[in-house]
C-alpha cells in the first residue's frame, strides 16, 4: 500500500471516528437536557442495572425497545417505562405487564417473587416494548466502566490521535517554510545574476 492510500484510509477512519463520537455526544446531550431515553428509527437502547427481570433478562445487560402504541400492549409483554415509583422516579424501568387496569399498566419484576409494583405504568410513561438483548454491547457497556479500559479505548486512541494531527501541521509548517527558503535563495540567486 502505498503513502497516498494509508493517507486517504487514515482521513477516512478519522472522519468516521470524529462523526461517531459525535452522535454518541449528542445522544448522551439530549438524554441529559431532555431527561428521555433517546429514541432513534423508533428504538432505545437501555442498560439493566439491577436484577429484578432476572433470568428472563441479567442485570448489566443492554436491551433494545421498539416503540409501540401503549394500546397495544398486553398481559406478559415486557415494557421499559419512566417509573411513578418515589425511589426512581421518572428513571427508565423495565418490568412485565401483569395486569391492565384503567389507572394504567400494572407491572412485576420477574425476580420479584410475584409481588406486583405498587405504582400502575401510565400509557405516558410507556417507553416501549422491550425486543432483544444485545450480548455484545452488554459486554462493551461492562467493559467501558472499567476506567482502565476507558483510559485504552478513549484517552489513549484520543492522543494518539492529537499527535498524528500534530505531526502533519509540523510537517505542513516546514514544508511552507522550506519553500520561503527555496524562494528567498532563487531570487538573491537570479538577482546575482543580473
Amino acid at each position: 500500500m502505498n503513502k497516498k492510500n494509508t493517507k486517504r484510509i487514515g482521513a477516512i477512519i478519522s472522519v468516521v471516528i470524529t462523526v461517531v463520537i459525535l452522535f454518541i455526544l449528542a445522544f448522551v446531550v439530549y438524554a441529559r437536557v431532555s431527561g428521555k431515553v433517546p429514541k432513534f428509527f423508533g428504538y432505545s437502547c437501555l442498560y439493566i442495572v439491577s436484577g429484578s427481570m432476572e433470568d428472563t433478562i441479567e442485570t448489566g445487560s443492554v436491551v433494545f425497545v421498539q416503540e409501540i402504541n401503549p394500546n397495544e400492549l398486553k398481559v406478559n409483554d415486557i415494557i421499559s417505562f419512566y417509573s411513578s415509583d418515589p425511589s426512581i422516579k421518572g428513571k427508565p424501568n423495565t418490568h412485565r405487564i401483569v395486569e391492565i387496569t384503567d389507572k394504567g399498566f400494572i407491572t412485576r419484576g420477574d425476580a420479584n417473587n410475584g409481588q406486583k409494583d405498587r405504582y400502575p405504568v401510565s400509557k405516558s410513561d410507556v417507553i416501549g416494548i422491550y425486543k432483544s438483548t444485545s450480548k455484545p454491547l452488554s459486554y462493551l457497556v461492562s467493559l467501558i466502566k472499567k476506567p482502565i479500559v476507558l483510559l485504552l479505548i478513549i484517552v489513549i486512541p484520543t492522543i494518539i490521535f492529537f499527535i498524528y494531527e500534530l505531526k502533519i501541521l509540523i510537517k505542513k509548517l516546514k514544508g511552507g517554510k522550506m519553500d520561503e527558503i527555496e524562494e528567498k535563495t532563487n531570487s538573491k540567486q537570479s538577482k546575482h545574476r543580473k
